[in-house]
């Protein structure tokens, strides 16, 4: 039988609750029982944690989001900019898990912690999605993994796809006569001199091969297309099939100082044109302004019927930074962007997946978030 789960966030802290009127409600005072008009209960709370509610014990710095003499599953985590002193109830029905950074480290290895908390989730009854930056294919490997066979969001939101069949419910791509002027600027971007790379049709087309390029291979388990030109790409006939299909992605790879200053200028010449991401220090990214994971995410939340107060998203990469500002909690990676640092409500400590699954199986298991 599935549940619901309801949270409540406090301060800068998220207490889990079952049932749909009861939460154990921890502040600097005392614990005490809360139903959700606010008026406070006098029954023993280690009764109603065995009754009603998964029983837990902390002490709480009201507003601070710091946590004392605590028993929760994460602690001395940091507020994010919305972290102020504040309550609000959380019916958590579905969770969107960045996967870089996130969920994965440097290493691309799934901590197996990651599949156990994903596993609780979907037996709980809650809707698990994914919101990379990746390609279909990349993401459908881990989707596979975690046991996802729903909806996934890839390409910084510019398509959402089944993950098991690889059908497509939403794709956002650049419109050509875009993605012909963004190649333009690449291409007369003084220092400049790293790879571009477009994604069409979930496969990816550059004009020439790197040693990056060769690692990208390997690591996404795929192979690069070689085209003459990614303009004729979008342009004419000359690719048959492809001709005129809207890419879903131009990527521009080269050191992080000189992908710093393009995206900077490409956000103020392309603004009101193209979304411009940034997610990885040597990454800069070119999508449809219709695109984006917060855009994807809200799409596929309200064909769910779920509010997006009724979503936690985590993340780490200023492509983040807008999802994690529209779900009901967003939660953010101690090393993550600033920007991401900055809109989320919850900021955590800790290695990729490791700390992301302590947190969720934390809120399972009827723990809190200090």
């Amino acid at each position: 039988m599935s549940k619901t789960l309801r949270t409540m966030v406090w301060g800068c802290g998220i207490r889990a609750a079952e049932g749909p009127d009861l939460a154990v409600v921890s502040n600097s005072q005392q614990d005490y029982v809360q139903d959700e008009s606010g008026k406070h209960n006098e029954e023993d709370v280690s009764r109603v944690g065995q009754t009603h509610v998964p029983y837990y014990r902390s002490r709480w710095q009201y507003g601070s989001g710091r946590g004392h003499e605590s028993r929760g599953r994460v602690s001395g985590t940091a507020c994010g900019a919305r972290g102020a002193a504040w309550s609000a109830w959380v019916t958590l029905k579905l969770v969107a898990l960045d996967i870089d950074g996130t969920i994965v480290g440097s290493d691309f290895a799934l901590p197996g912690e990651v599949i156990q908390a994903v596993g609780k989730l979907h037996a709980a009854g809650i809707a698990v999605t994914l919101a990379t930056g990746r390609m279909l294919r990349s993401t459908r490997g881990f989707a596979e993994r975690l046991g996802i066979d729903g909806p996934v969001i890839c390409y910084q939101g510019a398509l959402t796809a089944e993950a098991a069949s690889g059908r497509y419910i939403r794709h956002e791509g650049l419109a050509p006569q875009v993605a012909r002027d963004a190649l333009e600027r690449l291409s007369e971007f003084a220092g400049f001199g790293g790879q571009v790379l477009m994604y069409v049709g979930d496969e990816v087309y550059s004009t020439a091969r790197t040693e990056w390029s060769d690692g990208y291979e390997q690591r996404m388990g795929l192979k690069m297309n070689l085209v003459d030109s990614l303009d004729d790409l979008v342009g004419d006939d000359l690719y048959g099939d492809l001709a005129g299909r809207e890419p879903t992605l131009i990527l521009a790879v080269d050191a992080p100082d000189v992908i710093a200053a393009l995206a900077g200028r490409l956000r103020a010449e392309m603004d009101g044109k193209a979304l411009i991401t940034h997610s990885l220090p040597h990454f800069c990214e070119i999508g449809s302004l219709r695109a984006g994971k917060s855009s994807a995410l809200a799409h596929l939340a309200g064909s769910m019927g779920i509010g997006r107060g009724e979503v936690i998203a985590f993340g780490d990469g200023s492509g983040d930074a807008e999802m994690l500002r529209w779900a009901g909690v967003g939660v953010a990676m101690s090393g993550g962007h600033p920007e991401a640092i900055a809109a989320a409500d919850r900021v955590v400590e800790g290695p990729p997946g490791a700390a992301i699954a302590e947190l969720l199986m934390g809120c399972l298991e009827g723990g809190a978030f200090d």
